[in-house]
């Protein structure tokens, strides 16, 4: 059962106004979390110095210095795979869609699997559990569990990533960091992993997050006093939240 009175966990599907302001809340932690990454702030530098034609020393001598400001690329991944899968729920959230699984017992077996394959609208959800016209906050949900989505299914479920704007190009890349991510204890004490492909990825979801993450932040964020716009230094590849004049 899901409360509708806390907060971070049912209160996202009481009225517009709460969505939104955790839809916010989620999207900002999101940008935050994501512009942290050193892998992310470096990713431009780490590509000019693979594209210079210079021999493997001269690589590796170069690549050293930067890589001294990489201090954990294991936890690197995962605030990007944190950031990027809840930027996708705040999106399916923006769009009306619940982000709780629906907890698969007998009463409600056919919505479970469904939700496997396609998001299920809020609406249709509180149709289902009776409680279309409650106004007060003071209410549950029955059939939502407190755990959110898997990852894997908001990213590749096409009825659900078609809201995210992703290209083929975007997901591959996000599956790829997704997977990178159980792999990296190789290249915790080494840097001979690292190649231009790999940092392609990571410029990959710079631009995504640039042109996605802090547009829709933004818009939600002009609509609300509360929050901050983002501005971003594309030259030192970091963020700041500005107050709203």
């Amino acid at each position: 059962m899901l409360r509708v009175d806390e907060i971070f966990g049912g209160a996202c599907y009481h009225n517009k106004k709460t969505r939104n302001w955790v839809t916010a809340t989620l999207m900002s932690k999101s940008i935050n979390m994501l512009f942290r990454a050193e892998t992310i702030i470096n990713s431009k530098k780490l590509l000019n110095v693979f594209e210079c034609k210079v021999d493997i020393i001269q690589l590796h001598s170069k690549l050293e210095k930067i890589f001294k400001k990489i201090k954990n690329p294991f936890l690197d991944i995962v605030s990007i795979s944190t950031a990027l899968e809840n930027y996708f729920k705040a999106k399916l959230l923006m769009n009306n869609f619940v982000i709780h699984e629906i907890i698969p017992n007998e009463e409600n077996k056919l919505l479970y699997k469904e939700q496997r394959k396609k998001p299920i609208l809020i609406s249709r959800l509180k149709l289902t559990e009776g409680l279309s016209n409650k106004r007060k906050n003071n209410y549950c949900f029955s059939l939502l569990h407190y755990k959110t989505l898997n990852f894997h299914t908001i990213l590749n479920q096409s009825e659900y990533n078609k809201f995210y704007d992703l290209t083929q190009t975007d997901i591959s890349t996000i599956n790829r960091i997704k997977k990178f991510r159980n792999s990296l204890h190789f290249i915790m004490d080494t840097n001979s992993v690292w190649n231009k492909s790999i940092v392609s990825d990571y410029i990959c979801i710079f631009n995504y997050a640039k042109s996605h993450m802090i547009g829709d932040y933004n818009k939600l964020a002009k609509r609300q006093k509360l929050f901050p716009q983002c501005i971003i230094d594309e030259n030192k590849m970091s963020i700041k939240f500005m107050k709203n004049a």
